[in-house]
Parts: structure tokens; C-alpha cells; sequence
């Protein structure tokens, strides 16, 4: 399951990236190319969608072999979630 936390953290940070471009566009212009190139290609927007969903509810659902379930693995897969509600 360390893929699970791998992909968690690709995606959020994609997702951060994708979500914060409109407001960072002066400063970081390459932030708005990859914004616009997701949302212009709709199958990669429905594939990042379909995946924030899935790698989220896999996040809350999946724990590794004998450790305990704890808040800390909620944030990260609830932040999935919802950025891609948005």
C-alpha cells in the first residue's frame, strides 16, 4: 500500500498546483499551461478526476498490515476529495 501513499501525495500536489493556478498566474506561468492543457484534453480531465476519487476513497479504506487506523491518513485522502469536487 505504499503506492497508495506515493499516488496521495502526486496528486495532491498536482492537484494544489491545478487549483492554485488562477491565483498565482503572474508568478508562476507555467502553473496556467499545465491548467490549461488538463482542461482543454477533457479524457485527462475525467481520468484526474476519476483518480483524486479513487486513490481518496482507497486512501480512507486501505492501512498497511498491522498498523493502527489513525486521523493523520484522513486529511490527505478528504484534500483528494474534494479537489476533485472542484
Amino acid at each position: 500500500m505504499v503506492q497508495i501513499y506515493f499516488l496521495t501525495i502526486c496528486l495532491n500536489i498536482l492537484s494544489g498546483i491545478i487549483l492554485a493556478a488562477p491565483y498565482f498566474h503572474d508568478r508562476f506561468p507555467w502553473a496556467s499551461s499545465i491548467r490549461e492543457y488538463i482542461f482543454n484534453i477533457s479524457a485527462l480531465h475525467i481520468v484526474l478526476v476519476a483518480s483524486l476519487f479513487l486513490i481518496g476513497v482507497l486512501k480512507i479504506i486501505c492501512v498497511f498490515q498491522g498498523d493502527v487506523i489513525n486521523v493523520r491518513d484522513l486529511l490527505p485522502a478528504l484534500t483528494l476529495i474534494v479537489s476533485g469536487f472542484t
